[in-house]
């Protein structure tokens, strides 16, 4: 009942808000509201809200629980529950009841409260609308409220708190109430709920003729019902307890949308104590429930359907609502018959109040499949006990101290292989634990091509291929998969069967294979064996933090390719020169390579060998290696699978995304490493690479073949405009940033005037059109001859189409020329946008013409530089 303390601090809210109940947007649980995250007591909501007691704002959001509640506020919530969560039509009087309500929002509900002797005023003709309540005068208005005559029982007077206090006490107003709030604190909006709820929930006082007094005046006897609740009486719900023995977990798609319970507060037919609708034993109710309430006692508040008291035909009101007489003890731990172990399953339930009795048979659910177990303390109790990482619940559903249900769920562990949303939705999972989606060590995987259909909640599962989970098939035939939770470790230490990252010691879930702990070292039966000390590993943990399985810390990726090998001078040890994936170059110590660990001579022969065979060059053994960094600046080095075009003959286009038809394509985050003997340059992306042709790549790819890192070696640069440039000034300008001088040259390329950095003060020979050979973004060497530079001369024809030169050399020009004319050696002297009309051919002026075409088509001008002056 706690629960329900949020709910009513809504109705208050919106009493001081808009003065009536707002009716929001058709709410039915407290998952609806749109801040149903703050919302602490949700069955209680849920309930509250189906009953119309409660609604969210005209947004349906909830509002503030901590507020202090009001005398006027007060009085609306009681109007409002003695109707039953219907809005009454009440009217207000000529001369108000008291001075300071006229025109009040609250007015209609003071005037009513006041009229069925709920409240009163101060005293002085006053009411006080706006003034607190305290917890005290709350409890006095909801035991009025239930029917108790405030002279009788002595709610009225000096002592009338402390008569409030036992009476409130008797009926349980104040249950679940935090324990440091005393009766005079100002009530919250949290325990005004509470409170109603729990009056809600309390028997009504009944008051019956007794007799006429000597004087005339009739005597009532007061008598607490022993049936009628506020609930039964003004809602006409009935409070059914019971426990959960089937819903969908267990029996599927039969029970979709339904519970059964064995009833055990049914008393049909009786005239007091328990409900008098749905008689004890089996019922089938229509409300959908969940794992957590098999086995265990729960309330249900069901509203009969009129005409029969089938329980088929009832409406639940919320949802089941777990009691408090359970006693759980959960745990995912190992349990063993064996008195002399810490872990003994007898003396663990002792310790949580829990006991086995052969008098009392065992309902064992496991993956939600039930059996009966008779004498569960000695024959059968093997059959209780558990194993680390199967999550288990031991289950007392009536407050004995003796255990009525055990819940099993075994999950088995798994790689998705295939998945995908498309239709009725595919999911395919290859087993990598002992277990299969079954429960079974037998068992397999899963594999379905209508998932939306076999597993739970597919469309929300947040899983993708590849990803490492949890999965299990419920004794109803739905499967229920969960990513599995992991950890990335330093491996520090082992011990016995045990691994250690620093303090903290894993150990084996019985979860796992049996044969096959790894993914990437292969088959390792112990978890010892899985890891390797002083380097990362990902543990993938069971509900126990047990390992189930062991992969490699992931990297950022990072790769290099070997250019050179040598042993050290007692052979005991391998270096090699390497280019990394920015272009730079180094030289590395060899701890590991793939399985190999360099720690002795022959190790060591066999590591340089193998680093020699697969270096880098016109080879087609050559390999990518992926690395990690040891503690002591060692690497380790991962053989990748490596995709070898065919050597000297592969052709890299900038923007064109095929490397290698049908093997390699490449896109704006494919790192490009081209290089040669005279050294390498790094490129990011398809549209910033230099092109390269004839040349040998090895390249790493993923996902449609997509490289995510390609080596290149040797080639030539390949002929298009970018490699050419225009320089204004062969003397470059020199900085320095602080280590090297840097050499800056400005040049027109691609149409515009720009900057390029030399790799020296020489880079050019002569100002003019050149092409350039790059060493990264750099201008390493420049030559004014080259295939696309096809003339340059005095122009004698400019136009119609047509350009010519005093040579007699003749080309074309046509709408996509671009014309620059340059009349000096510096940035301020080009005009980019030049025309033909621009070029002098006529008399001793004559402008000289440098004539680019494309190499696509090598009679029409790319670009006409106009060189004047």
């Amino acid at each position: 009942m706690r629960n329900l303390k949020r709910a009513l601090s809504l109705v208050m809210a919106m009493a001081m808000l808009i003065g009536m109940m707002t009716i929001g947007a058709s709410a039915v649980s407290a998952s609806d509201f749109t801040d149903a995250d703050e919302i602490v007591n949700t069955e209680a909501v849920s309930v509250l809200t189906t009953l119309n007691v409660i609604n969210g704002k005209e947004d349906g959001s909830y509002f503030d629980p901590t507020g202090i509640v009001t005398r006027a506020e007060m009085a609306k919530m009681i109007t409002v529950a003695l109707h039953g969560g219907e809005e009454p039509v009440l009217g207000t009087k000529t001369n108000p009841s008291y001075s300071d309500i006229k025109g009040h929002w609250a007015e209609s509900y003071i005037e009513y409260c006041t009229s069925v002797g709920i409240i009163s005023g101060r005293g002085n003709g006053k009411f006080d609308p706006a003034a607190t309540v305290t917890v005290a005068e709350a409890a006095k208005m909801l035991l009025t409220a239930l029917g108790y005559d405030a002279a009788v029982f002595g709610l009225t007077g000096s002592d009338w708190q402390v008569n409030t206090d036992v009476q409130a006490n008797n009926a349980k107003l104040y249950e679940g109430l935090p324990a440091s709030v005393t009766t005079s604190d100002a009530l919250t909006r949290d325990n005004a709920a509470q409170m109603l709820y729990n009056t809600l929930d309390a028997y009504i006082m009944e008051k019956t003729f007794d007799k006429v007094l000597s004087n005339g005046e009739i005597s009532y006897s007061y008598k607490l019902s022993e049936t009628k609740t506020m609930m039964s009486e003004k809602f006409g719900v009935v409070k059914v307890e019971g426990v959960v023995t089937e819903n969908e977990f267990t029996e599927g798609s039969a029970l979709k949308g339904k519970t059964t319970m064995t009833v055990t507060n049914g008393d049909v037919g009786s005239t007091k104590g328990e409900q008098s609708v749905f008689a004890n034993g089996t019922q089938t109710f229509a409300v959908t429930s969940g794992a957590d309430v098999v086995g265990k006692s729960v309330t249900l508040y069901v509203k009969p359907a009129k005409n029969t008291n089938a329980a088929s035909k009832a409406t639940v009101v919320g949802s089941a609502i777990i009691n408090s007489n359970n006693t759980v003890y959960t745990t995912a731990k190992a349990l063993v018959d064996n008195s002399s172990k810490s872990n003994d399953i007898t003396k663990t339930l002792k310790a949580e109040g829990l006991k086995f009795d052969n008098s009392n048979d065992v309902t064992l659910y496991t993956n939600y499949a039930d059996s009966t177990l008779s004498n569960p303390a000695t024959s059968n109790l093997a059959s209780l006990l558990n194993t680390k990482g199967v999550e288990a619940q031991y289950i007392d559903n009536n407050g004995d101290g003796i255990v009525d249900v055990v819940v099993k769920v075994i999950k088995a562990f798994g790689k998705v292989t295939v998945y995908s949303d498309a239709k009725d939705g595919s999911l395919s999972i290859s087993k990598l634990g002992k277990y299969g989606a079954d429960g079974l060590t037998s068992g397999a995987g899963l594999s379905t091509t209508d998932a939306n259909e076999d597993v739970y909640d597919f469309a929300n599962l947040g899983v993708a291929k590849n990803d490492y989970v949890f999965y299990y098939e419920v004794n109803g035939g739905m499967c229920y998969v969960e990513a599995a939770k992991s950890v990335t470790e330093d491996i520090t230490a082992t011990k016995g069967d045990s691994i250690y990252a620093g303090d903290t010691e894993y150990g084996t879930s019985d979860l796992a294979s049996t044969t096959d702990l790894s993914a990437e070292t292969g088959a390792q039966a112990t978890l010892v064996s899985a890891v390797t000390l002083g380097e990362e590993a990902v543990l993938y943990l069971d509900a126990a933090n047990s390992v189930v399985y062991v992969t490699d810390a992931e990297t950022s990726s990072s790769y290099l390719m070997v250019t050179a090998t040598a042993l050290s001078i007692y052979k005991d040890s391998v270096t090699a020169r390497v280019v990394f994936e920015d272009g730079t170059t180094g030289e590395i110590e060899v701890n590991k390579l793939d399985t190999t660990t360099v720690n002795n001579s022959t190790n060591a022969s066999n590591v340089q060998g193998l680093l020699d065979n697969q270096k880098i060059g016109p080879n087609t053994t050559a390999k990518v290696y992926s690395y990690t960094k040891t503690s002591d600046n060692t690497y380790n080095l991962t053989t990748e699978t490596t995709v070898v075009g065919t050597q000297d003959a592969v052709d890299i286009t900038k923007g064109n995304p095929t490397v290698v038809s049908g093997q390699i394509t490449a896109n704006n985050a494919t790192k490009f490493i081209l290089g040669d003997e005279d050294g390498y340059s790094a490129y990011t992306g398809i549209n910033n690479v230099s092109s390269k042709e004839d040349t040998s790549v090895f390249a790493v790819v993923g996902t449609n073949k997509v490289a995510k890192v390609l080596f290149a070696y040797g080639g030539t640069g390949a002929e298009n405009a970018d490699n050419y440039m225009y320089v204004l000034n062969k003397t470059p300008y020199v900085t320095s940033d602080g280590k090297n001088d840097v050499y800056t040259y400005t040049v027109i390329r691609n149409g515009e005037v720009t900057t390029i950095e030399g790799t020296s003060a020489s880079v050019f020979s002569a100002a003019g059109l050149n092409k350039v050979t790059l060493k990264g973004d750099k201008a390493n060497s420049a030559s004014t001859s080259g295939a696309l530079i096809v003339a340059s001369g005095k122009a004698t024809t400019a136009g119609d189409g047509v350009l010519a030169i005093n040579n007699g050399t003749g080309y074309f020009y046509d709408e996509n020329t671009v014309f620059i004319l340059i009349t000096g050696g510096g940035k301020d002297d080009v005009n980019t946008s030049a025309s033909v009309d621009s070029i002098i051919t006529e008399g001793g002026a004559q402008d000289t013409i440098s004539i680019l075409v494309d190499e696509d088509n090598t009679t029409t001008a790319q670009y006409v530089f106009i060189e004047r002056g």
